[in-house]
């Protein structure tokens, strides 16, 4: 079990953070294994080492944890967004860059295939994923891309493009099996899709 440091009082932000990872971690690896069906609660917490009234503490039942699991994957997804310096070409390229190489882990194709499969059987699912695709990969976007445009009100519908185009890649992997890019492939892929997009969205963008 993870125990407390010390064996007394209430555990640390450390302690309380890497159980927290372990829990998430052993969740994904049930749900990939097993389905959001087939999931249990019981084995998660045993793969975790917690108990499941522990488990249950932090997460009132499955689709809460899976919420947790996707709003963690989603964590790995690195942008500051109060950092307003260097020209939109940059900006849109560090993003690009950082979107490809978060979402192209081994876990974060397994829950994509896991949604593929069941998200149609479970309307719940496809509420959460679709959150997950507009808090964390179409609004930091379109938070760029207000900072260019006179009328900002077309921002997420732009970005909501540019994610597409830089997730094309990984789509395929997703559903057809293709290699994954290495890293100069995604550095590659990731310049060409913000020159195309930059060059589609005309005179809407100031650069």
């Amino acid at each position: 079990m993870l125990g407390k440091a010390g064996g007394a009082g209430r555990p640390s932000a450390a302690q309380a953070a890497l159980k927290r990872q372990a829990i998430l971690e052993a969740a994904q690896e049930e749900f990939v294994q097993s389905g959001f069906r087939g999931a249990s609660m019981r084995r998660i917490a045993q793969r975790a080492q917690v108990s499941t009234r522990t488990l249950y503490n932090h997460y009132a039942d499955k689709l809460a944890l899976f919420g947790a699991c996707l709003e963690f994957g989603s964590e790995a997804i690195e942008l500051d967004l109060t950092e307003t310096s260097g020209t939109l070409r940059e900006r849109l390229l560090a993003h690009a860059t950082s979107l490809q190489l978060a979402m192209g882990s081994d876990s974060a194709i397994k829950v994509a295939r896991l949604l593929y499969r069941e998200g149609l059987e479970f309307e719940e699912l496809r509420d959460m994923a679709r959150q997950q695709f507009i808090d964390h990969q179409v609004q930091p976007v379109a938070r760029i891309l207000a900072h260019y445009m006179e009328a900002p009100g077309d921002a997420e519908e732009l970005a909501s493009h540019f994610v597409a185009l830089v997730l094309a890649k990984w789509q395929r992997t997703v559903i057809f099996n293709d290699p994954l890019p290495g890293e100069e492939a995604v550095n590659q892929h990731a310049r060409a899709v913000t020159d195309l997009f930059l060059s589609g969205a005309g005179d809407q963008l100031r650069r």
